[in-house]
């Protein structure tokens, strides 16, 4: 799954395989790393469903994996809800939706609009002679638009200072990639998340973060990782959901036929790009504690055990 073939075509590795495997199929998430990929829906529900025999909690494997490992930022244990089981996946995950409760959606769309609107103007073109603009040549949209919007708007959610946001996206984005960067990437959302908690502990605020420290007794590190999970969850599958829903309204002729006058409206947009391509396309791991046997596959113990919502 680390190969530029994968990366090219994935929907037709998807139907190869599912020609090939079946629902449950034989990968690699880096080299030498193995993990089984569920792409069929079926199976996938019957795993997600029974958290006692298919745990989220990597610790075994991990302890297996080398410390370099490209994808360990985005699948090591982390004390936080996706990471853990039983209790601490209840506490955790009562925190989190207890400090999410406080946050205004109706005034949320109004800070939307307000960090929106000035970054689209910079999309006009230059002011021309005479007060006009110049016409537009082209955007760079996910760069100069989405990944601007996503972030600033969830700094507000957070309550981020702009000198924090800047460390954290750049942190989040290199764990996002994999890359060799992916580990010092890691370090410094750590690092910048960090000097957050601590500016809220000393001026708390109407944020999440505040409310995450006021929610539960809960430590620095535990806080950070709340944080990085908010912060993941909420910027590239976000970034890539509009992208990926912009992209279809423009070229797809349900929508393209007129932006203004066209048929389906982009609520109908985004729920078919969440159903034939959505942002994040393979994620929902769990780590059988002893092998299982599912669909005639046998599950090895400790082996990540990957869903394919793309798939």
């Amino acid at each position: 799954m680390y190969s530029a073939a994968f990366a090219e075509a994935p929907h037709s590795l998807y139907e190869q395989w599912r020609a090939e495997c079946g629902s449950l199929v034989p990968v690699e998430l880096s080299p030498g790393v193995p993990a089984t990929l569920v792409i069929g829906y079926a199976t996938a529900l019957r795993i997600l469903n029974d958290p006692d025999r298919s745990p989220a909690d990597p610790r075994r494997w991990q302890a297996s994996v080398p410390s370099g490992c490209p994808v360990l930022p985005m699948m090591e244990w982390r004390p936080n809800a996706l990471r853990s089981t039983g209790y601490e996946h209840k506490r955790y995950r009562h925190v989190n939706v207890t400090a999410l409760d406080t946050v205004d959606l109706h005034g949320l769309h109004a800070v939307v609009e307000q960090v929106a609107i000035p970054l689209i103007n910079t999309l006009c073109g230059e002011p021309g002679g005479r007060g006009q603009r110049s016409a537009i040549v082209h955007a760079e949209l996910l760069g100069q638009y989405i990944r601007p919007l996503v972030h600033r708007v969830l700094a507000y959610v957070l309550g981020l200072d702009p000198d924090t946001n800047d460390l954290v996206s750049a942190g989040m984005a290199a764990m996002f990639e994999a890359a060799e960067d992916a580990n010092a990437g890691g370090e410094l959302l750590v690092a910048a998340l960090d000097e957050h908690i601590e500016r809220k502990r000393a001026r708390p605020g109407d944020d999440v973060t505040s409310h995450l420290i006021k929610a539960g007794d809960m430590s620095a590190e535990e806080l950070i990782h709340q944080l990085v999970t908010l912060h993941a969850a909420g910027s590239e599958p976000l970034a890539h959901l509009i992208s990926n829903t912009l992209l279809l309204m423009m070229t797809d002729e349900r929508f393209a036929g007129g932006l203004l006058s066209g048929s389906l409206s982009t609520r109908d947009a985004l729920d078919d790009v969440l159903f034939t391509n959505p942002p994040l396309a393979n994620y929902c791991i769990s780590y059988p504690p002893q092998s299982a046997l599912i669909d005639g596959v046998w599950l090895p113990a400790h082996q990540p055990v990957v869903i394919s919502m793309a798939g």
